[in-house]
Parts: C-alpha cells; structure tokens; sequence
C-alpha cells in the first residue's frame, strides 16, 4: 500500500489539514501536541472503523464544529487508485472510489459497503462488519496492528500473531509477500553468497 493524499477536517484539534505523501518513505515530524498522532489515528479510523461506529466520538473536534471527515487516497498497485472518504458522527457517510490515473474517479461503493469493500482490497485479515467474528468498534488483526500501531501499542506487533485472526485474508498476503521475495534475483543472489 501506498498512501498518496491525506486530507483530514474537524479531527480532534485538527480542524484542516491535507498532506501529499511523496514516493519512498514520509516522515511526518515536529514538536508535540502538533497532530501527528492524531493524523495517524485518522489513517487507522478512515481504513478500519466504520462510518456508523460510535467508536469515533473520542475525535469530535474540541471546538464544537462538524463531525470528523477523513479522506485517504493510497495505491494498492499500479495504476489502481482508491479514494476513501468518511465522515463520522450524526450525519455520518461513507465513499469508495478508484481511478486508473489518480485524477478522474468514479464511484464504487457507498455506505455500508465501503468497509466490506476495504476488507476485500487490504487483506488484513479482518472481516467484513456485522459478519462472523466482526467485534464492535475498531476492528482488529496482526497486519492491522503490525501497519497501524499507535505510539502507546508498539509492544503489541510483537505480542500479536496471525493465529488470532478472524480471517486468512492476512496470512494469505503475507505468504504471497515472502514467495515473491524469494524468487527476486536479488534476494537469491544473498541466499547464494550466504
């Protein structure tokens, strides 16, 4: 997964801000309390939570304005572009789209759908909401924990195994990871030289 744009109004104390993440690794840095978790959170809240859990409530914003909307664009492979967008809260909604060009996108699901949707795309290992093993609130699985981590969870990842998983969905992303790294030339050649 590559994450593009991030662009998160009325989260917490974070009443606007829009990042666009560049290629290679993005380091988000600055002195405390300037939102860093919080936009973090917004990532886990925007591809994890659904729009009408209630789970959210600990991000109304602290001014009193509308309710938090989060919106993510990431990559999952080339030229296969997703837009999320949720807005939590009384009039909470949800948007899935895709774009081949990362400028013109179209509808894909709405509502409800979109976390079923999100699930099938991710692989994390987590199921759909409402369905077997679906807990309420922020759901939860090894992948999830190992990519998402809050500051105060990062003991977590090596705690957690993919054993717990409520669906093979994360295992199975992983086992096609490892066999791609192991027919890289690159990768052999170290295999060889060890």
């Amino acid at each position: 997964m590559k994450l593009l744009r991030l662009r998160v109004q009325n989260f917490a104390a974070i009443r606007e801000m829009e990042i666009a993440f560049g290629p290679g690794l993005n380091v988000l840095y600055g002195p405390n309390e300037l939102g860093k978790s919080t936009l973090a959170e917004a990532i886990r809240l925007v591809l994890l939570l659904p729009y009408t859990s209630t789970h959210y409530e600990p991000y109304v914003p602290w001014t009193g304005a509308d309710d938090p909307f989060v919106d993510l664009t990431f990559e999952m492979e080339e030229q296969r572009i997703w837009r999320v967008q949720k807005q939590f809260g009384r009039r909470g909604s949800a948007r899935l789209q895709e774009s081949r060009n990362g400028q013109d996108f179209e509808d894909v699901e709405r509502a409800r759908r979109v976390d079923a949707r999100l699930r099938e795309i991710l692989r994390w290992g987590i199921p759909e909401p409402g369905g077997m093993g679906a807990g309420k609130g922020l759901p939860s699985s090894f992948l999830a924990t190992a990519l998402l981590s809050t500051q105060a969870h990062v003991a977590d990842v090596l705690e957690g195994s993919l054993h717990g998983d409520p669906t093979p969905t994360g295992k199975d992303q992983i086992a096609e990871a490892l066999q791609a790294v192991a027919q890289d030339p690159l990768f052999l050649a170290l295999l060889r030289a060890v």
